[in-house]
């Protein structure tokens, strides 16, 4: 069996206190459990970034962030550390057709995708979605996927708690 771990947006304006979009509270704890995470991970790490330009569409929606070639662009220290060695994937939008390509492609039945991260009802539901589709119709298989519930986070609880039912029941992503 191989695994694969997905590291969803962890970046310094997320997850820093002075953040351009921080997550509304501390997330030292969650900074901390994910880079122990991907520290003993046995398998290819891939991490997602927000990737933006200065005029990026999606801040028609959310106030600027990720601006390419900022310090809240970066993934955090404690993660960035961690994963040395795993593969950057940038995405301009919380929808990631770049991410679902790549991952689909490593994948075959016998893969377990692992996910962490943030924003749990935002990037997290939407690349989970996406490579579940993409591998569901290009492959014709569902694959095995796990959102870890104790490292995604989000600045609204209860869209979480919908997004992370939402994944389960419709996608067939187990929560553990």
């Amino acid at each position: 069996m191989k695994n694969v771990l997905v590291v969803v947006d962890m970046q310094n304006d997320f997850l820093l206190n002075d953040g351009a979009l921080n997550l509304g509270h501390d997330t030292a704890a969650l900074r901390k459990r994910v880079a122990d995470f991907v520290r003993g991970f046995d398998g290819q790490v891939y991490l997602t970034y927000d990737s933006h330009g200065e005029d990026a569409a999606e801040f028609k929606a959310f106030p600027k962030h990720c601006i390419k070639g900022t310090k809240g662009a970066e993934i955090c220290d404690e993660v960035a550390e961690a994963a040395k060695g795993g593969q950057p994937i940038p995405k301009q939008s919380y929808t990631a057709d770049l991410v679902s390509s790549v991952l689909a492609s490593e994948v075959d039945q016998d893969t377990t995708v692992h996910v962490v991260g943030v924003c749990t009802h935002i990037c997290v539901h939407d690349v989970v979605a996406g490579f579940v589709n993409l591998v569901k119709n290009e492959k014709n298989f569902m694959p095995k996927v796990i959102v870890h519930r104790d490292m995604v986070d989000d600045f609204d609880p209860a869209m979480a708690e919908f997004a992370l039912k939402r994944l389960k029941n419709l996608y067939g992503v187990a929560l553990e």
